[in-house]
């Protein structure tokens, strides 16, 4: 089985592949089973090219196919051809427990690899370094600290000259002008009890309150430049909202991709995958245009392979596959050239989901602002 060359971690059914169409430059996303299945293919039909682009009917698998996969647990990137994907891996055992031992993040929690500098979930480093000394009380701190855990100064870059002379100021003022100090720390209390209160309507940033789903007060806290994608956020989660209510296990679905359009059309293509009847794991692709005011669901397909017509088809599914086969031309089209959503905006909106926190975000009256105007040509419906 191919493994991630930086963290080992193995390319599964779960992992995203993406397969480039070298002569008119279309994007196909694939999985593992179906790449393993056409290699074996060609090995039965060595010399012969088994699969065209639908989109351009170039030929797409002579062995200079361009391949890429992000690894589900570190994020780095993985390029290759059909024979690298579905290649199996020769490293020894032992060195494959070393790279995939894995250690608790001190921030989030969540299990990640030893190697790691920082969290795949929080984006937080994890490398402990050398130690430093507070400036103010001579507390000895962690070099990647930002503020001392004693006096909670924050933490500036000083010279070892300066930091011996805070050290000797600060022994020299221990036990001097007593009253001065008393009279600090009680300004200080009624300061902070006053503070519970006030601050932390203050402190707290967007990503805090989308963490909470509270995207209005983060639509109105954010600034200007982050707006809009607070907007597109909060309308991708009301569509979510209704694709989870009609799943089988409405418990297990996952958002794992989505590709929007920021202009012109605005389709919108999600990635969600969940538990069928039997309890394994499944894909759906969700197309969504905008039509009248609102965005609704145009269509939902399980894989992008063109389906083929036969002269046994009647005349429903002969229309069933024609509007599939459209579908597919219009995810081809937007996953290629769209904005495609990040991974910490996808772990978020998972997370609110695992939390049961959808039903706390409504559709704000803002995202009207995001939508196509009338004048738009050419909706796609």
């Amino acid at each position: 089985m191919k493994k991630c060359t930086k963290c080992g971690s193995p390319i599964t059914e779960k992992s995203v592949i993406y397969w480039k169409c070298l002569e008119c430059g279309k994007v196909f996303h694939v999985n593992l089973a179906k790449l393993k299945n056409l290699q074996a293919q060609k090995k039965e039909k060595p010399g012969q090219m088994l699969l065209k682009c639908p989109g351009c009917g170039h030929g797409m698998d002579n062995g200079s196919e361009k391949m890429a996969s992000k690894c589900v647990s570190c994020g780095s990137v993985m390029n290759g051809n059909l024979e690298y994907f579905t290649a199996e891996e020769t490293a020894p055992v032992t060195n494959m427990q070393n790279q995939t031992e894995s250690i608790q993040c001190k921030h989030c929690g969540k299990e990640i690899s030893r190697e790691s500098e920082f969290c795949t979930y929080c984006g937080k480093s994890v490398k402990v370094t050398a130690v430093e000394c507070c400036s103010a009380c001579g507390m000895k701190l962690a070099s990647d600290a930002r503020f001392c855990s004693n006096c909670g100064k924050e933490i500036g870059v000083e010279t070892e000259k300066n930091r011996k002379k805070t050290q000797r100021s600060v022994k020299k003022f221990s036990g001097k002008k007593i009253g001065i100090g008393l009279a600090a720390i009680v300004l200080l209390v009624i300061v902070g009890c006053a503070g519970v209160k006030i601050l932390p309507r203050f402190l707290i940033t967007p990503e805090e309150l989308m963490a909470l789903g509270d995207y209005e007060k983060a639509y109105h806290k954010a600034e200007s430049e982050q707006k809009d994608d607070i907007l597109i956020e909060n309308l991708i989660i009301t569509i979510c909202k209704d694709i989870k209510e009609i799943m089988k296990d409405p418990s297990s679905f996952e958002l794992r991709d989505v590709w929007y359009e920021a202009d012109g059309e605005r389709r919108i293509v999600l990635s969600v995958f969940g538990k069928n009847g039997f309890g394994g794991m499944t894909g759906q692709l969700y197309v969504y245009n905008f039509y009248e005011g609102e965005y609704i669901q145009f269509t939902s397909i399980s894989d992008l392979d063109i389906e083929e017509y036969s002269e046994y088809d009647d005349l429903d599914e002969s229309l069933k596959k024609l509007a599939n086969n459209l579908a597919r031309e219009q995810i081809l089209e937007i996953c290629g050239e769209s904005n495609e959503l990040s991974e910490h905006v996808l772990e978020r909106i998972n997370t609110l989901s695992q939390e049961g926190l959808f039903k706390e975000v409504e559709l704000l009256e803002e995202v009207i602002q995001i939508y196509p105007s009338e004048t738009d040509d050419d909706i796609v419906i």
